[in-house]
């Protein structure tokens, strides 16, 4: 497991500064807003004992997963991540995701940046396991990263 102290040097001061919809006990790993105004956020608890996700506002919290913070969040997440150095000339880039399912629908949280266009690609894919529906929202202003998992979920996929 990663110490907080980690974790907290990974973040941007942005992140710090900005909770998302971590409450006081939480520290935002990632986040994003939506263009429909609703915010995604990655949540750490200060003890490192929980990751928690929610979507919604913070008036009105739509989905929060887990909801039993006793879960292991290598039980309550799956969690990808592929790096590349090297800069433009060998196309660095990065690539991740963090998932869960509930009631046969998978989220999948993702974060990608390539050289190539220096574009950063953040957002969250609803998936209907049923229909194999999917539907894309798409975020802006990220604050923080995926990467910040890395050390922290021991069960990439």
């Amino acid at each position: 497991m990663v110490s907080i102290l980690f974790l907290t040097t990974a973040l941007s001061a942005t992140a710090q500064s900005n909770s998302g919809l971590c409450d006081t006990t939480e520290k935002l790993l990632f986040g994003f807003e939506t263009k429909a105004g609703k915010t995604l956020s990655i949540c750490l608890a200060t003890d490192s004992s929980y990751i928690v996700y929610r979507y919604g506002a913070k008036e009105k919290v739509e989905l929060e997963y887990p909801a039993d913070k006793r879960v292991k969040p290598n039980d309550a997440f799956k969690y990808r991540w592929y790096s590349r150095g090297g800069g433009a000339a060998n196309l660095a880039m990065h690539d991740g995701s963090l998932s869960f399912e509930i009631n046969e629908i998978r989220y999948e949280v993702f974060d990608s940046w390539s050289s190539e266009d220096n574009a950063r690609s953040v957002g969250v894919k609803v998936i209907n396991l049923k229909t194999k529906k999917e539907t894309v929202i798409k975020g802006v202003k990220p604050v923080g990263g995926l990467i910040s998992l890395q050390d922290f979920l021991e069960n990439p996929f």
